[in-house]
């Protein structure tokens, strides 16, 4: 029932700027994308406060969720994110409804995971993972080109209200500014090193992801660096940034792999 997905990723063009990656809008059909913004255990009323969003995501099984640059602690999160800019992230544990069950099954699956590698020519052995997750405001990816043991990533918006698509709270697609294109060349000449994230102000912003039941799909690469990042300043009582979250990892990753950051580069130490 879900194979039409599959057919949408066959048949997108792979955009180029500013790093080859597929944009599909209206990706599931309105039938099901509705089943999913109707949902009560993904979607559910505005909040009136921190705890009350709180105890509304344990009561419907969301789960904290380990997230770079995130807090894995609810109380230092509402104490201390004003001031560290630390985010948090929930999953969903257990999906109640059968047909986003049956739908996280097949994302989950061999015939959609080789759906990606074939569109994506990915030849080594992935592992797929796919979940629905919620990032509450203060959320951070600085700009990065994901870690070396990826082979694909993607990001499906599932937001509740359409005019959430008139926020910043999206997936930006960037580029290195002229002065720090010399990156790509690193990144790319010594493949035992992992990239690193890098700042803001290193980036041109060229396009963002903002449209509901939009997917994103890219391969982690070193050139054109695959650079993408979000930042999240938003009031989630109302309803919350949601997305259905995958990759493909490699079964085999990567070997000799040291840890670098942009730090230590921009002081002449890599």
């Amino acid at each position: 029932m879900f194979d039409y997905l599959c057919e949408k990723i066959r048949d997108a063009p792979v955009s180029r700027v500013p790093f080859p990656h597929i944009v599909i809008e209206r990706f599931l059909s309105p039938m099901d994308l509705g089943k999913i913004l109707g949902d009560q255990q993904i979607h559910f009323p505005p909040q009136n406060g921190e705890n009350d969003l709180y105890r509304v995501l344990q009561k419907k099984n969301w789960k904290i969720q380990p997230f770079p640059d995130c807090v894995s602690n609810w109380e230092d999160y509402i104490t201390d994110s004003l001031f560290d800019e630390s985010g948090f992230t929930f999953k969903l544990n257990t999906v109640r409804n059968k047909f986003i069950k049956d739908l996280m099954v097949f994302l989950n699956g061999p015939v959609f995971k080789k759906c990606l590698e074939d569109k994506f020519n990915i030849i080594k052995k992935t592992v797929i993972t796919s979940s629905i997750q919620k990032n509450l405001s203060g959320y951070e990816i600085s700009p990065n080109t994901d870690t070396r043991s990826k082979a694909l990533t993607y990001v499906l918006n599932i937001n509740k209200y359409d005019g959430f698509e008139d926020t910043t709270q999206h997936t930006h697609l960037l580029e290195l500014k002229d002065e720090r294109k010399y990156l790509e060349d690193l990144w790319t000449k010594n493949p035992e090193l992992e990239r690193f994230c890098v700042p803001w102000d290193w980036c041109d912003k060229v396009t963002q992801i903002t449209h509901n039941n939009t997917i994103l799909l890219f391969q982690p690469q070193s050139q054109p660096a695959s650079l993408y990042g979000v930042k999240l300043n938003y009031n989630h009582f109302f309803q919350q940034r949601t997305q259905i979250y995958g990759n493909l990892i490699y079964k085999t990753p990567p070997k000799k792999i040291h840890r670098s950051n942009w730090r230590a580069h921009s002081m002449g130490k890599l």
